[in-house]
């Protein structure tokens, strides 16, 4: 597991008054001051996305599947023999 996971985890099974302070923070949460700073320092709190894969990279995304191989191998055998 990443240290940054455990990290976490081991945050999370604190009370909340002590996984506060060893974030730097409170129960009543940052000031200003702090909040600006921090701002400044880590940037802003946002979610980042992933891209979507293209049509191409999803359909070979799929296509890998060995399930979906065995399928579409049936289907072609399918096809030929006219059944």
């Amino acid at each position: 597991m990443p240290t940054e996971t455990q990290e976490l985890l081991q945050l999370s099974r604190l009370p909340a008054e002590e996984a506060c302070t060893s974030l730097g923070s409170s129960l009543a949460g940052l000031t200003f001051e702090e909040g600006e700073a921090r701002l400044r320092r880590y940037g802003p709190n946002v979610v980042t996305r992933e891209q979507r894969p293209s049509i191409a990279k999803e359909l070979w995304g799929r296509a890998r599947n060995p399930l979906n191989a065995l399928l579409v191998t049936l289907a072609a055998v399918s096809y030929a023999l006219g059944t």
